[in-house]
């Protein structure tokens, strides 16, 4: 990846969040939660990335119970 796209709050770990992303074969949603709890410390407010973060996992728990 080129490294002028690379923002240090997601380079703070081994792991980068797209890898993880790529490795467990995630959607959008689950994705981005994984994104914002990652970086959740690293950039702005923590609070703010936490809250998106179940901002996405409701969307995705919404999706997985339609129609129950």
């Amino acid at each position: 990846m080129n490294n002028r796209y690379k923002s240090e709050h997601y380079h703070q770990n081994k792991i980068e969040p797209f890898q993880v992303i790529d490795d467990w074969g995630l959607d959008f949603y689950l994705g981005n939660v994984i994104k914002y709890i990652c970086r959740a410390k690293y950039k702005g407010s923590e609070l703010d990335d936490i809250r998106k973060a179940i901002v996405y996992l409701q969307y995705y728990e919404s999706k997985l119970t339609e129609g129950e």
